[in-house]
């Protein structure tokens, strides 16, 4: 009798671990699962600041469009909890008429980046004619890096 008492408390003990591991490894899982999907929600919210910074370069060369010669570099620009970077230069050797804007987004840990390359091209503007404006070459094309 004490033989099959100490039978069924040994199975009682691998029973407990055998638990305790299944429970431990779900725990592990879980929080994995819980810290991915935390990176990539850092990592969305990164691209969306990126995309912001692009919007930004796009309203500075608009406002700008006079100065032939305007380059900008935007640093830290808080907005929505997280900030962007953007540099605007002059694309392909300095041709004033195409533009590269690069923006970098950061939030938490994540960091995303774009580029853009825009130029400049006639527009009519009843009743003035002519007048140059911006425009996304490409069809609104963007790399994402």
């Amino acid at each position: 009798m004490n033989n099959q008492k100490g039978q069924i408390l040994l199975v009682v003990f691998m029973l407990l671990a055998f638990v305790g591991i299944i429970m431990g490894g779900t725990a592990f899982l879980w929080q994995s699962g819980i810290n991915t999907v935390a990176l990539e929600k850092d990592s969305l919210r990164a691209f969306y600041l990126a995309q912001a910074g692009i919007e930004r370069g796009r309203a500075e060369i608009a406002f700008h469009t006079a100065n032939d010669d305007y380059n900008a570099t935007l640093t830290n620009q808080i907005f929505g909890g997280g900030s962007y970077d953007l540099v605007i230069t002059d694309h392909f050797g300095g041709n004033a008429d195409t533009k590269e804007m690069v923006s970098t987004g950061r939030f938490g840990n994540s960091t995303r980046e774009i580029r853009m390359i825009v130029g400049r091209a006639t527009v009519g503007l009843p009743p003035y004619g002519n007048a140059w404006g911006w425009h996304t070459r490409n069809d609104d094309a963007w790399e994402e890096q």
